[in-house]
């Protein structure tokens, strides 16, 4: 990838953009971020104090699961022939990690083409 298309899609980074997963295609449940804050951070805590430990508790009892994934809005090239997609895995309050795939188009089907651990603790 060229210089230029780099900067097309550092251009086009939007985290405002809101995109659909097809449901049918995914296993796991799919929620907003917003419910997801609404489990894991409850506002009729009595006590006040945040207690993250809790929230993943509550997400165990509601999905069966005691980890969450997100999935940041795919970045395109201006061909739309390769991706970026970023997906954070949180498996905890103290245990998480990213990894970024870069895809692209090949036949009119999405391929990974690389993928790599962008971040964790």
């Amino acid at each position: 990838m060229d210089t230029r298309e780099a900067s097309y899609m550092y251009g086009s980074i939007d985290s405002t953009q809101i995109f659909n997963i097809d449901s049918t295609k995914i296993n796991l449940p799919i929620i907003s971020s917003e419910k997801l804050n609404e489990i894991l951070y409850p506002k009729n805590n009595d006590s006040g104090i945040l207690d993250i430990y809790k929230g993943y508790d509550n997400v165990r009892r509601i999905y069966g699961r005691g980890y969450t994934m997100q999935v940041l809005t795919p970045v395109f090239n201006s061909d739309y022939s390769v991706a970026i997609i970023s997906i954070n895995y949180f498996w905890g309050p103290m245990i998480a990690n990213g990894r970024c795939f870069i895809l692209t188009k090949e036949k009119n089907k999405w391929v990974i083409n690389q993928d790599f651990e962008s971040w964790g603790t």
